[in-house]
């Protein structure tokens, strides 16, 4: 597979900053998946790096994060923590303005795909997204929950609603 490094793409005069596994690995040095350092930091630096290069500028920031992987091999399990650390980065970009939540969502919800040992996706993975997708949607004010609680017990706190 060739490497690729994200960029923004432009869409109607709206920068997108799109953030995946792949160049998350490649900041770790690895391209297999199988480091243990966490997704977090370099997903938190690409984000930072697009969200600075529009700082001041009158374009509005939108920020992208694929919850599976181009590559098929990996694990649900393994898609799941790294779009948790990757989301849970996008929320310390304070100046984004929009999010657009996933660009191919049949590799997740549809079946006839080899994601993950095949497709659709785990259940409670899927209404993670989904809950997530919701937030991020509707500007909802979830990064301090994210934060404090993570990305699963947010998303289980936000479909159980208020109490």
């Amino acid at each position: 597979m060739a490497r690729r490094w994200p960029s923004p793409s432009w869409t109607a005069g709206s920068p997108r900053s799109q953030i995946w596994t792949w160049p998350v690995k490649t900041l770790q040095g690895r391209n297999d998946g199988a480091d243990d350092r966490s997704f977090f930091e370099p997903a938190l630096a690409l984000y930072s790096y697009f969200g600075n290069l529009l700082w001041g500028r009158p374009q509005p920031l939108y920020l992208l994060a694929d919850p599976v992987d181009d590559d098929p091999s990996f694990s649900w399990d393994e898609y799941r923590g790294w779009y948790e650390e990757t989301i849970t980065a996008a929320l310390f970009v304070p100046w984004v303005a929009r999010y657009e939540v996933m660009p191919w969502p049949d590799r997740v919800f549809l079946p006839g795909h080899p994601m993950g040992g095949g497709t659709p996706g785990p259940m409670a993975y899927r209404k993670e997204l989904l809950a997530v997708f919701r937030a991020l949607d509707a500007q909802l004010p979830l990064a301090p929950e994210i934060l404090q609680h993570g990305v699963r017990n947010a998303a289980d706190a936000l479909l159980r609603g208020p109490h």
